[in-house]
């Protein structure tokens, strides 16, 4: 690196700064140490940063990252790091590290992977316990943020499943009405896409060389219909809700903090997981029992009626809703009569929002990040 591009490093940052006796003592300047950087300054000219070479065996804890902010690293104006190049740019592409030497009792700031050359297995355990570390703050953040909503989603998704357990029914009542009127619908219907068959004539060429017509069959698309309702695949919807709430009984605590101080970090991690694991899978229950709605919109029906009656559909089809009946059949005069509980035309809200997904969580112990 020629000498323009180095760093004038006074004297005084390589002299030990042995302030941070505990790591309490050292976390208590993260935020000092986030600020210095955030504002542009240079971070071995921090006023607690130890600029001199560490020793090779030394075992360091890192207590965080910490980026360079995002103007510099788009000009590439690297950060100088005291394991390799004390004087040179090195770093800011990646985040770097915060580290705690506790022997010395000294902090640096340093290059993301840096001190590996020094001590590999130093490094890799001290990136390790970070990690760690990241993913139990942001456990318990994401869960103090949000299982004060638990209570609000076990009440949707009860009223859910209630409606669920109603269309569950209907649905194994149309099915046995289809199995005798029209056994063959989901053949035609089962992809969402309704097709007619059209007889055309092509031109095509005789061996000896005279242009012919024939009589071919093509598909023509009609249209795209809901059918979840139609599907005889399907399973009970009212179970899959019962499943999710209690799961979400099991993290229904009525004092948060008190609770998440008494759980370890695995039971955390373990509630963090199943609530987010039970939101998502709620609101995929909540948009299948959605779409089996759907299937009797007004729109819908009259998309499969009017299909159903076409001269070239491949299966004669009539559905029609009369208020709280449904109507299936082959043709208008030979129908069956379905009952239609008043809850089909209910419709739940969405469940609250997550603030934050656990394994997404940006910002954690330790980190900060790029300033605009």
């Amino acid at each position: 690196m020629s000498k323009e591009h180095q760093f004038d490093v006074p004297p005084e940052a390589f002299e030990p700064k042995a302030w941070y006796v505990t790591r309490t003592d050292a976390n208590a300047v993260l935020d000092e140490i986030r600020a210095w950087v955030a504002e542009g300054n240079e971070p071995h000219l921090w006023r607690g940063h130890t600029h001199s070479p560490p020793p090779p065996l030394a075992m360091p804890v890192y207590i965080g990252e910490v980026y360079l902010p995002a103007a510099r690293v788009k000009a590439k104006r690297w950060a100088a790091c005291p394991c390799c190049c004390p004087r040179d740019p090195k770093y800011g592409r990646e985040p770097g590290k915060v580290a705690w030497f506790p022997d010395e009792q000294v902090i640096r700031l340093m290059g993301p992977d840096c001190f590996r050359a020094l001590n590999p297995e130093g490094h890799d355990i001290a990136v390790a316990n970070l990690a760690k570390e990241q993913k139990e703050w942001r456990d318990k953040v994401f869960l103090l943020g949000n299982l004060t909503k638990v209570v609000d989603a076990v009440a949707l998704l009860e009223d859910a499943r209630l409606i669920a357990d109603d269309f569950d029914e209907l649905q194994d009542t149309l099915h046995s009405r289809l199995s005798i009127c029209a056994p063959k619908i989901w053949h035609h219907i089962g992809k969402g896409v309704l097709s007619l068959h059209r007889s055309e004539k092509e031109v095509y060429r005789r061996r000896d060389g005279e242009l012919h017509l024939r009589p071919v069959e093509v598909t023509v698309r009609y249209g795209s219909v809901s059918v979840a309702l139609f599907d005889p695949d399907s399973r009970p919807l009212s179970r899959k809700f019962t499943k999710v709430i209690e799961s979400l009984y099991d993290i229904d605590y009525d004092d948060v903090e008190a609770a998440l101080s008494a759980l370890s970090d695995a039971e955390r991690a373990k509630a963090a997981k199943t609530l987010d694991q039970c939101f998502q899978k709620g609101r995929e229950l909540l948009a299948e029992l959605a779409e089996r709605r759907r299937c009797l919109s007004p729109a819908n029906l009259a998309t499969l009626r009017a299909w159903g009656r076409e001269a070239e559909t491949p299966i004669r089809f009539f559905i029609n809703r009369d208020g709280s009946d449904l109507f299936v059949g082959a043709r208008p005069s030979e129908v069956m009569r379905i009952p239609l509980p008043a809850s089909v035309d209910v419709v739940i809200s969405e469940l609250p929002a997550l603030t934050g997904l656990s394994s997404q969580l940006g910002a954690s112990v330790g980190t900060t990040r790029k300033s605009a």
